[in-house]
């Protein structure tokens, strides 16, 4: 299904900004620090100016696995692998069903035939509360849609989440 109001929530005219440092050693990289946000028109809050963070998270390269820490994709769906900002069509997160974003972290790990990933995140969305929530999810998928094009997976999660939109 799809809903007009819904697809409107994301979409507002904003100023935004996008940082990414890579952190390295002379062999190589081990970390990556992500900070993105953007400042929103929202005619429906009385101040009319919005704040929103999208990614605030240091991602920290292990050999069995990476270590993701901060506001993040919680890994769950394909909303997890790839950035859907500019999709015309509505993702899980938007029907109401998952997160885009959520404080917390995460493991993941590229396979040859696939990835997997883990999370404990906050249920909390874009705003960091704690309040008895929490939010556990994982998915497994044979492809990376990153490399190969194509990812078919299984996703589950489970929690306490605070409602977030109404």
């Amino acid at each position: 299904f799809y809903s007009h109001h819904q697809s409107e929530a994301m979409q507002k005219p904003s100023l935004g900004f996008d940082y990414l440092k890579r952190l390295a050693s002379s062999q190589s990289d081990w970390a990556v620090f992500a900070l993105q946000g953007r400042l929103a028109w929202n005619e429906d809050e009385k101040r009319g100016l919005e704040p929103q963070l999208y990614n605030a998270y240091l991602r920290f390269k292990f050999r069995p696995a990476d270590l993701w820490v901060g506001h993040l994709r919680p890994a769950f769906s394909l909303n997890s692998v790839f950035d859907t900002h500019a999709q015309l069509m509505l993702t899980l997160a938007m029907h109401g069903y998952g997160y885009d974003r959520d404080w917390g972290a995460k493991l993941s790990h590229d396979l040859p035939w696939g990835d997997w990933a883990v999370s404990l995140t906050t249920g909390s969305g874009m705003p960091l509360k704690l309040k008895g929530n929490y939010l556990f999810s994982g998915r497994i998928a044979l492809g990376q849609v990153n490399q190969s094009n194509f990812g078919l997976g299984l996703s589950g999660a489970y929690g306490q989440v605070l409602e977030t939109m109404g």
